[in-house]
């Protein structure tokens, strides 16, 4: 499956993905796709896992990400090369030169949510940047979206935000359920609430 990564910042949702290729190649205990812990898999640079007797490609291949904090982008090039970033304001960004996908990720900017921060919700400029994913997965007929935010997204605005969130991707084509998830019942050692979105486009 091929995706974007939106407001990728370092590469959370592209290492998070990419680890799910090792586990499903590996095991969730270190064997082989076989249950064979004999057979060593290699990832080479194509992104396909070679044994020697057999290849398969990786589920999840990253084709495209952006961001514009040029501190971010630093790390992310470090950690996966240069090939599929883009670095900018994503309002810049003629849908038509993204390339094909199935997936969107994306973290989108969570300050005006956050009980943080001044909650300026779409009046902050940051919060409408969710709608730059909409413009998106519109111009691409996108078949999968996997966005993430902070709790505090479902009660901004007496719960108005996410309804306008939902009910603009339900006019977008996509039908979406969504879950409150804590990293510290997920391997990390961090009480860190968000939100998570799914949304699947009709029909596919």
């Amino acid at each position: 499956m091929t995706f974007i990564e939106l407001f990728c910042g370092i590469g959370g949702f592209r290492y998070g993905l990419e680890k799910i290729n090792d586990k499903e190649t590996r095991g969730l205990y270190g064997e082989g796709l076989s249950g064979r812990p004999d057979i060593q898999y290699r990832w080479d640079s194509t992104n396909t896992i070679s044994t020697g007797r057999k290849q398969q490609q990786g589920q999840f291949t990253c084709v495209w990400a952006n961001d514009i904090d040029k501190y971010a982008c630093q790390v992310y090039r470090k950690n996966f090369g240069t090939g599929e970033l883009y670095e900018g304001d994503i309002r810049a960004v003629d849908a038509s030169t993204i390339p094909d996908h199935d997936l969107i990720v994306g973290g989108f900017p969570c300050q005006s949510f956050s009980i943080a921060g001044k909650r300026g919700g779409f009046e902050d400029t940051r919060g409408t940047l969710f709608f730059e994913i909409c413009r998106i997965a519109r111009a691409k007929r996108t078949k999968y979206l996997f966005l993430e935010n902070v709790k505090g997204l479902l009660n901004h605005n007496q719960g108005k935000t996410f309804e306008t969130i939902i009910r603009t991707l339900d006019e977008l084509g996509y039908d979406c359920e969504w879950q409150v998830l804590n990293s510290k019942f997920h391997g990390v050692p961090q009480n860190r609430e968000r939100v998570f979105i799914i949304g699947h486009l009709r029909g596919e």
